[in-house]
């Protein structure tokens, strides 16, 4: 029996088990603002890469996916070379939405999303913007008190844009530095099972009993990790 656990390194595709209403509620729900919070090495990385890789077979979507992983950003100029690599990875975006690497060059992070909002509703698509790492808006927030709420603002931009964000617990800081604290529609996930149970039948919390957990508290982000 082939062993569907892989430790290690994100998956997707064939190699991605469980998770189906995960995947089923970010993609064809209303809530357009999105948090994942899960301690590390839970999966948050291979969900956003498989909600890339579905939309990106499917004939029937609305979106077109631009994965954006904010690991070692630190600061506005940070996200900006962040964003502008994440467009350069993707082939498939600047085709889908035709755009080039040169047409956001110089660009803060803030104009360069908003361009790439823009350009994909003209190309007669929605954004669906999945931003790893979410907790590296601390150490942004610290250094330039001006990009986040600006950031809010275009992640709230719905329908245009739907945004999925994952991150530790540690993200729900940001109230501390009352940016983003207004941000999120829900918090509605949590991955709380380990990762190399996250499909199995017996793992300690399903998704369905996490969500009916958090029902009551969905308007705070610490509620949804531990």
């Amino acid at each position: 029996m082939r062993n569907p656990f892989i430790a290690g390194s994100w998956v997707r595709g064939e190699n991605f088990f469980g998770r189906g209403e995960i995947l089923r509620d970010i993609l064809e729900g209303e809530s357009d603002s999105i948090w994942v919070a899960g301690a590390r090495r839970l999966g948050k990385t291979s969900l956003l890469k498989q909600l890339e890789y579905r939309v990106q077979q499917s004939t029937h979507t609305p979106f077109v996916p631009l994965y954006w992983d904010l690991q070692g950003s630190a600061d506005a100029r940070g996200l900006a070379d962040g964003l502008l690599g994440s467009v350069e990875d993707s082939e498939s975006f600047r085709r889908a939405t035709d755009i080039d690497v040169e047409d956001l060059e110089g660009l803060s992070v803030a104009d360069m999303l908003t361009t790439l909002v823009r350009r994909t509703v003209r190309s007669g698509w929605r954004l669906l913007l999945l931003v790893d790492e979410a907790e590296e808006f601390l150490a942004v927030a610290r250094t330039d008190t001006v990009v986040l709420p600006r950031l809010r603002r275009i992640f709230q931009k719905g329908p245009d844009v739907r945004t999925v964000l994952t991150a530790t617990k540690r993200l729900a800081r940001i109230d501390e530095v009352d940016v983003l604290n207004e941000y999120s529609e829900r918090v509605n996930q949590r991955l709380r099972a380990p990762s190399r149970a996250i499909c199995s039948s017996s793992a300690r919390s399903s998704p369905s009993r996490v969500w009916k957990s958090t029902e009551k508290k969905l308007d705070t982000i610490s509620s949804a990790a531990t």
